[in-house]
């Protein structure tokens, strides 16, 4: 994912309004605001349980490649990379209380990764620091084919 005006190039981010919190060499933070299109039922004004998984999807595989990133040997190159994917092999979502809030933020931790799979944490916060959703990831790290 490279950096664009509103902080991501991803189709996906631009969607949901995604800007970068911080990163550091141990993850990503991501927020994005509340929107009525991210809205599940609208009687209800809660946020919709896909964008909530597809959020903390989206962290735990960005962390992942962070990591990935961080244990290669040799210097760092874009090329270098741009040539590493993290790909989702198993999510689990829990769900612990509705999506409501002004903003949201992503976080997330990797407690396990080896040369082929890394496992993360990830949790998804209101602006109250209440937390609305914890997930468990597990991605496949592999070297993608860049289009020519």
């Amino acid at each position: 994912m490279g950096t664009s005006g509103n902080g991501l190039k991803s189709p996906f981010g631009k969607v949901l309004g995604l800007s970068i919190e911080s990163l550091t060499e141990s993850g990503i933070r991501f927020k994005f605001p509340m929107r009525n299109e991210l809205v599940g039922n609208s009687d209800i004004g809660f946020l919709h349980g896909g964008v909530i998984s597809g959020m903390l999807d989206a962290t735990g595989s960005v962390t992942a490649w962070i990591d990935v990133i961080n244990r290669m040997k040799g210097p760092f190159t874009p090329q270098k990379a741009a040539s590493i994917g993290a790909f989702t092999v198993d999510l689990r979502v829990d769900y612990l209380r509705p999506g409501s809030g002004e903003y949201f933020v992503s976080s997330c931790k990797v407690p396990r990764a080896g040369t082929k799979i890394a496992v993360t944490r990830m949790e998804l916060r209101n602006n109250a620091d209440l937390a609305i959703a914890a997930g468990t990831g597990t991605y496949a790290i592999g070297r993608v084919s860049l289009p020519t």
